[in-house]
């Protein structure tokens, strides 16, 4: 590439090596538990990369390093959702699908996280904790009610974005706008 900005000398094949790359770092690390939405994940990378692309460095692989981060992140969102599609269902009908312990331990996290009264207040970093969830719950209450729901539906029920996006009736583009939205006035009013 030239000395210009790498976003406006990219060759197309360029672009397609490194969504092929992408593909085959997923497929190679989340096997088949993301397969089904590998392509939606590359995707959401690509145009990630495309929306920050004044932050991006193309610089010793930079390109492919950001976009791997985005679609990694992405897909442990997707595992993390499954496997809470799978608590719940192994909820419902009693059976013993197992989720493993790192994920049956992050959602009992979140959903003391959600749920305070549900926490015991024995110690003083408790007392902490709680607070830091009363906050949490109050930025919650105070996004928009579409940023509120689409939150919730993404974070707790586990949906995916596609399928939020389908039962809004949404681009799906704009689904993962909102979410990155109000992570974004999440972290922003926490820290």
């Amino acid at each position: 590439m030239s000395n210009n900005p790498w976003w406006t000398v990219i060759s197309s094949k360029e672009i397609f090596q490194l969504r092929t790359r992408l593909s085959r770092y997923l497929e190679a690390s989340f096997s088949s538990t993301v397969s089904s939405d590998r392509d939606d994940l590359v995707q959401h990378a690509l145009l990630m990369l495309i929306r920050s692309k004044e932050r991006v460095l193309p610089d010793d692989d930079g390109l492919f390093r950001f976009a791997r981060q985005v679609a990694k992140n992405a897909a442990l969102d997707l595992v993390k959702s499954k496997a809470h599609q799978l608590s719940a269902a192994r909820g419902k009908i009693g059976s013993k699908i197992s989720v493993g312990a790192s994920a049956e331990s992050e959602l009992t996290d979140i959903a003391r996280y959600l749920n305070p009264t549900n926490a015991t207040t024995s110690s003083p970093a408790q007392s902490v904790k709680n607070e830091e969830i009363l906050r949490v719950r109050k930025i919650f209450c105070e996004l928009d009610d579409l940023n509120r729901l689409v939150l919730w539906s993404y974070v707790v029920d586990g949906n995916s974005i596609n399928a939020i996006a389908r039962q809004l009736d949404i681009d799906w583009h704009r689904v993962s706008d909102l979410i990155v939205e109000s992570l974004d006035r999440l972290r922003q009013q926490i820290s």
